[in-house]
């Protein structure tokens, strides 16, 4: 079998029988922007890929507008953040692979040309264990700790810093390579939590390493790997710490099982899941994908070339390309509000990465602000358009004319007023918080994660929908009002945010601080306790809160909370 493969490289080089020549990061060149024709011309002499694969479509494009001369098949990674942008696009290819979540989500929209096969697993050569070299550590976590994109994951990693006053815990993160082994060679117990439920990265590193791998009971894959209660421990929030706690203390058992998931994990490399996919991709009826009759083609240029955008813009790194693609839909057709919409949104995020504020302000002015306020003109009931100039124009120093937008937005929002529009469209996601420097702030993933929950269910997405932008626009108002010394204003919008959505921490926080601010120290406790409840991890919040429950007499209650905070502190190595 033959395969041109890219842009991303191989997972592990194999020999024979299969030939795969690749593109992109390395062997043949290659950049986004550029043709199949660009492409295909720079091949090796005689070489005729029987396929082509591209790997991690989610955030590297391929050539849309024109068909792929063999057939083209994607292997997804991390569909679950880029999904309003990725799966306009998916149909345009022949075959998708991607975890087992992932397939479920797309057939639930009806893309059903989508396999599952396992995209990790470990390098035998980094991954070893540390023989007769005694463990630093009874329980560790690393990764990523942006709070945001893992919400349950925080409150799962609080439970574990709370064992350090008795266990030897260490959360961390950005550690890379052989320290990366070695953090979790040197660990008794790793506790893992994935994004998608799937068997990801430190599923295969864990047991490689030698540790006994917690993972969630919830994950949809690890169970094809490893056999529970015998190479592995799966968890639920609520019984997380027993079941770390009995394990610790019976190290035989604890040991046993570590060995068995490191033994059986051996087979579970990045060689043998490579041959894996070789053969499914093998095995494949190419010239019959090819047939598969496909929306693509018949729609028509305009949502093409929107589609397109959106995913150049929002998935990838290609803003330029994307704002292109969405200006020639404009100009195809200029009656679809959701063009002018992302179009709007990827010149305000474009103006918000600009080296000065000046700058800023004048991209955001004269470009997507005009844009906006052209779609509200002649669509005044598609409430996303106000949701997002009011979003932008506060990022942008704006404030009245913000809370004007999100005003009207809410009202939009408060009852089935005629001519209103909701669809999913393109959210203004930026959100300067020094806490979360990334573009993924919860804003976006919540966004995300709604639409890809929802599936084909339009009126179930509406709703949800409704529920997060009342909750968006309330508690951003509430933290203009905060700001301008108006408490008790502040306070109501907050109400009406937690009354939207009562399970995110956010509104909370900013409830907590108006009710502080007007005197009412005991509820102001409550509010913050329930912020902290579900994100554990705000330490601001936690001071605030141990200031407050010092002058109400609960002294108590603040060495409590002083002590817990303190054991995450040590947990995070701080």
């Amino acid at each position: 079998m033959r395969l041109l493969w890219g842009p991303l490289p191989t997972y592990a080089k194999l020999r024979g029988p299969h030939e795969i020549v690749e593109f992109g990061r390395r062997g043949v060149s290659y950049k986004d922007g550029e043709t199949w024709d660009d492409l295909f011309a720079r091949l090796p002499s005689g070489f005729e890929p029987d396929a082509v694969v591209w790997r991690f479509a989610d955030t590297n494009a391929w050539p849309a507008h024109t068909p792929c001369p063999k057939p083209l098949i994607a292997i997804l990674s991390d569909w679950s953040l880029f999904y309003t942008a990725l799966r306009g696009i998916l149909d345009a290819c022949d075959w998708i692979i991607t975890d087992r979540l992932g397939t479920d989500r797309l057939k639930a929209i009806g893309i059903t040309h989508v396999q599952y096969w396992p995209g990790y697993a470990f390098d035998p050569g980094l991954c070893k264990r540390l023989i007769d070299i005694p463990p630093d550590y009874d329980v560790t976590f690393i990764g990523n700790l942006n709070h945001d994109i893992h919400r349950i994951r925080a409150r799962i990693l609080a439970k574990i810093a709370r064992l350090s006053d008795r266990y030897r815990v260490a959360i961390r993160t950005n550690i890379h390579g052989r320290d990366y082994a070695n953090f979790l060679a040197r660990s008794r117990i790793v506790v893992n939590h994935s994004v998608r439920r799937e068997m990801n990265l430190r599923g295969y590193e864990a047991p490689a390493c030698g540790a006994l791998l917690f993972m969630e009971e919830s994950n949809l894959e690890v169970s094809d790997f490893l056999r529970p209660g015998e190479e592995c421990v799966l968890y639920r929030e609520d019984n997380l710490e027993d079941l770390l706690v009995s394990c610790l203390e019976n190290e035989p058992l604890r040991a046993r099982m570590a060995e068995a998931g490191w033994t059986r994990i051996q087979a579970e490399t990045f060689r043998s899941h490579m041959a894996a996919l070789l053969d499914l991709l093998k095995n494949l009826d190419l010239p019959g994908l090819c047939r598969r009759p496909k929306r693509w083609p018949a729609l028509d240029e305009a949502e093409r070339h929107y589609r397109y955008g959106k995913w150049l813009a929002f998935a990838g790194t290609q803003v330029v390309l994307g704002h292109q693609e969405l200006t020639r839909a404009i100009q195809l057709d200029a009656s679809n509000p959701e063009y002018w919409n992302a179009a709007a949104v990827v010149e305000a995020v474009t103006a918000s990465k600009a080296a000065n504020q000046d700058e800023q302000v004048r991209l955001f002015t004269s470009l997507a602000e005009n844009r906006w306020l052209h779609l509200l003109k002649h669509w005044p009931g598609y409430v996303l358009g106000w949701v997002n100039l009011g979003l932008a124009r506060l990022e942008f120093g704006f404030r009245e004319r913000g809370v004007e937008a999100l005003t009207k937005a809410l009202e939009w929002l408060a009852g089935d007023s005629e001519g209103l529009i909701l669809r999913e469209g393109c959210l203004f996601y930026v959100e300067s918080d020094p806490r979360n420097p990334t573009d993924f702030s919860m804003t976006r993933v919540e966004w995300e994660r709604l639409a890809a929950s929802c599936g084909a269910d339009e009126a179930r997405l509406a709703q949800e929908l409704r529920a997060f932008l009342r909750w968006q626009c309330a508690r951003r108002l509430g933290d203009v009002r905060l700001a301008s010394d108006e408490p008790q204003k502040a306070k109501d919008c907050y109400a009406q945010a937690i009354h939207a959505r009562p399970d995110l921490e956010h509104a909370y926080t900013g409830l907590g601080k108006c009710l502080e601010l007007l005197g009412q120290n005991a509820l102001a406790c409550a509010a913050y306790r329930e912020s902290l409840e579900r994100q554990p991890w705000n330490f601001d919040v936690r001071v605030w809160l141990a200031g407050l429950l010092n002058q109400i007499g609960d002294s108590r209650g603040a060495d409590q909370l002083a002590s817990e905070s303190l054991l995450l502190a040590k947990a995070l190595g701080e």
